[in-house]
């Protein structure tokens, strides 16, 4: 498995636009991202908050169609893509809207370019090692047995502007997203730019990478299905698919053994929550059990994280 790295400012654009008009799919908004890039730009003219609506309302009209921010990821010239991929009227309003922000999104570039680039270097430095390899190798084993799916060649990572960490926790300053509305299983974001460089921050960035990798690929090819074949309610799903790729990475058996990270008490954090030390170290367990056996996760891991969850 290998690992591409881009910091395209095109596409760091779009993700804030889309965040400043609360537009939820295909990834969810930040809430504290807004908070902390309106200190760092100051506050919003008439004419700027309009264009956010009139965003939204573009992004209202093709959801579910088609993902808006495509072009922003994926082409060397989004505006010529997007003549064709919008009507001539949405492509417009959208390009005067991106007129409108370019002195606000400046501000915050200038900072976070640097950022990001010193991250690229760093990440692809490191993926490169000869010991990395040799762990990317091990992981992807494991994996692909745990999950019954076949090995992946190479895996898109964009890397994206944040917030700064409020806090020196190691499993603060970085978020991921699986590219959704992209291609799917070959791309994640890895938000980051405010996070400091350490080798302990760069070990965490490999198990959130992982993590968003399982997601968009690994679980998709066997394990979903299998979850959907017990359970029914949509949240109940999502729910125990990423307590499950919790288990593993960033925080869990293989975060631990790959990356050096220590296993948290609880795997509650954001929208999942009251997972207590006691369900913790049970699935912490459960999931080791099957890593050791070199067994494919089943139905009967699914029962057994259902009745730990008691769901």
């Amino acid at each position: 498995m290998k690992f591409e790295f881009k910091v395209i400012k095109q596409a760091n654009f779009y993700f804030l636009l889309h965040n400043l008009s609360r537009c939820e799919w295909p990834w969810p908004y930040r809430p504290p991202y807004n908070a902390f890039w309106k200190k760092e730009i100051g506050r919003f003219s008439k004419e700027e908050s309009k264009a956010l609506k009139e965003f939204h309302s573009i992004y209202k009209k093709y959801f579910l169609k088609k993902y808006i921010g495509k072009p922003f990821f994926l082409e060397r010239d989004p505006w010529k893509k997007m003549k064709t991929y919008l009507s001539s009227k949405d492509a417009n309003s959208l390009k005067k809207i991106f007129d409108i922000w370019g002195k606000k999104f400046d501000t915050i570039w200038r900072k976070d370019s640097i950022n990001l680039r010193n991250w690229k270097k760093a990440l692809e430095k490191e993926s490169n090692l000869p010991k990395r390899k040799i762990a990317f190798e091990k992981i992807e084993k494991i994996l692909s047995y745990l999950y019954n799916a076949p090995s992946l060649k190479l895996i898109k990572v964009f890397l994206m502007i944040n917030k700064k960490p409020q806090t020196n926790r190691v499993d603060n300053g970085i978020g991921g997203e699986r590219g959704r509305g992209l291609e799917g299983s070959k791309i994640i974001l890895v938000e980051i730019s405010r996070c400091p460089l350490s080798p302990q921050k760069i070990n965490y960035a490999f198990g959130v990478i992982f993590h968003e990798i399982i997601h968009c690929y690994f679980s998709k090819v066997h394990l979903l299905s299998l979850i959907k074949r017990e359970l029914k309610d949509k949240s109940k799903i999502w729910k125990i698919e990423e307590i499950i790729n919790r288990s593993f990475f960033p925080l869990g058996i293989l975060g631990k053994r790959f990356f050096n990270m220590q296993i948290p008490n609880t795997l509650s954090r954001g929208s999942i929550k009251n997972i207590t030390p006691a369900q913790t170290r049970k699935i912490l367990n459960l999931s080791e059990e099957y890593i050791l056996r070199k067994n494919k996760i089943d139905k009967e891991y699914i029962r057994t994280m259902k009745e730990i969850l008691k769901l």
